[in-house]
C-alpha cells in the first residue's frame, strides 16, 4: 500500500499522531495518560485514519478523492441546499480497512508483473488509486483467531461510529445574512469529540 499511494502516507502519519494525542488528552486526569485498552485504541486509530481521509479529500490533498455524498433527503427542506464539499467518510473507511486490517487480508503479491502493471495503469487512471477491499467484502470475520476478531471488530466499530459522526453544517445566504438560503454539506467533529464516544461505549 506505502508504494501503490504514496500520497495517503503523509496523511497515515497525521492519523497516527492525531490517535496518541487524543488518546493522552481523553486520559488526561487518569493514572495513565493514554490507556492500555486494546479495544479503544484499536478503535481511535482507525476512526483518526477514517477522519484524516475524510478531510484530505475535502482539501485537496488527495486529488483522485471525490468530495463525499451528500445528503440525499435534502431537497424535502427548501430553505437550503446541498453544496460544498461533503467529507468522503466512505473513502476513509476504504483506506482504513486496507491499512488498520491488513494483517487479516489476502495480500497482494508484488512478484506478479502483469498484476502490478494493471494496478499501476488504474492508479494513474481512475477509481481513487485502487483500493482492495477483497479482504472485507468475502473473507468471514469468524475464520480469524479470536483476538484477530476481537481486533477488527473494535477497528469497524471506530469507521462506523465515525460515519455516525457526521453532522450538517450550513452557511446563510441573503441580504444582511437573513439566511433565507443556506448553502449546508456533511462534515465530521474533531477527533477528540469522537473518541468521547468511544468512552461512553466503557471498552
Amino acid at each position: 500500500m506505502c508504494r501503490r499511494i504514496s500520497d495517503l502516507m503523509p496523511v497515515i502519519i497525521r492519523a497516527s499522531q492525531t490517535t496518541v494525542s487524543t488518546c493522552q488528552k481523553v486520559f488526561a486526569d487518569r493514572r495513565w495518560n493514554c490507556t492500555k485498552e486494546q479495544a479503544f485504541v484499536y478503535a481511535l486509530s482507525s476512526a483518526a485514519l477514517t477522519h484524516h481521509v475524510a478531510k484530505a479529500c475535502v482539501s485537496g490533498d488527495l486529488p483522485y478523492c471525490p468530495c463525499g455524498l451528500n445528503s440525499p433527503t435534502a431537497s424535502a427542506d427548501a430553505s437550503y441546499k446541498w453544496k460544498g464539499c461533503s467529507d468522503n467518510v466512505l473513502y476513509g473507511q476504504r483506506v482504513s480497512r486496507e491499512w488498520a486490517d491488513a494483517s487479516w487480508r489476502k495480500k497482494w503479491h508484488s512478484g506478479n508483473t502483469t498484476d502490478g502493471k494493471r494496478r499501476h495503469h488504474r492508479e494513474s487512471l481512475d477509481d481513487w488509486a485502487y483500493i482492495d477491499t477483497e479482504f472485507s467484502e468475502h473473507k468471514s470475520i469468524i475464520d480469524l483467531p479470536l483476538r484477530a476478531q476481537m481486533n477488527k471488530h473494535n477497528n469497524e466499530v471506530g469507521r462506523q461510529i465515525t460515519q455516525q459522526s457526521l453532522y450538517r453544517k450550513c452557511k446563510c445566504h441573503g441580504v444582511s445574512s437573513s439566511c433565507n438560503v443556506r448553502t449546508c454539506w456533511n462534515t465530521l467533529p474533531d477527533v477528540y469529540d469522537i473518541a468521547l464516544k468511544f468512552v461512553a461505549l466503557k471498552f
